[in-house]
């Protein structure tokens, strides 16, 4: 268990973070040739949660708040709550079925690039605090 932990609250690579969304879009490929809907589902959002992880990972590294992976949740929420909005038949249809998923889209698309491509924070120097204690 101290393990994942460990790894839950580690700092990630640019290489491990690219790795991993070459892993994560085979499994997106993988579920769009599932032929059961919910075994797609499931592939879905377990490659949902590696995400959340692996982008948690990288946010730290670069010297970000972990919990940014949940953005595209907030998004994703506004373009459920735009929805529920009251408005004319015309423009409901072009907002939530164009609008909102392609903003959505983009917008996750920015913030997957973007902390690919960041260059991380320097790691402390060792002191005598962190130095780890091998001959001790």
């Amino acid at each position: 268990m101290n393990a994942i932990k460990g790894y839950l609250a580690g700092r990630g690579k640019q290489r491990e973070y690219r790795l991993g969304l070459v892993v994560l879009l085979a499994l997106l490929v993988v579920a769009r040739l599932l032929p059961h809907p919910a075994f797609g589902l499931s592939v879905n959002l377990s490659g949902l949660v590696f995400w959340m992880v692996l982008a948690a990972r990288r946010l730290r590294d670069i010297g970000q708040p972990a919990w940014l992976p949940l953005a595209p949740v907030a998004v994703m929420a506004l373009a459920v709550a735009a929805g529920l909005l009251p408005l004319p038949a015309d423009a409901w249809i072009t907002l939530t079925v164009s609008v909102l998923p392609m903003a959505s889209g983009w917008i996750w698309a920015a913030f997957v690039i973007a902390i690919g491509l960041w260059k991380p924070r320097p790691r402390p120097a060792a002191d005598g605090e962190n130095k780890a204690k091998v001959f001790a």
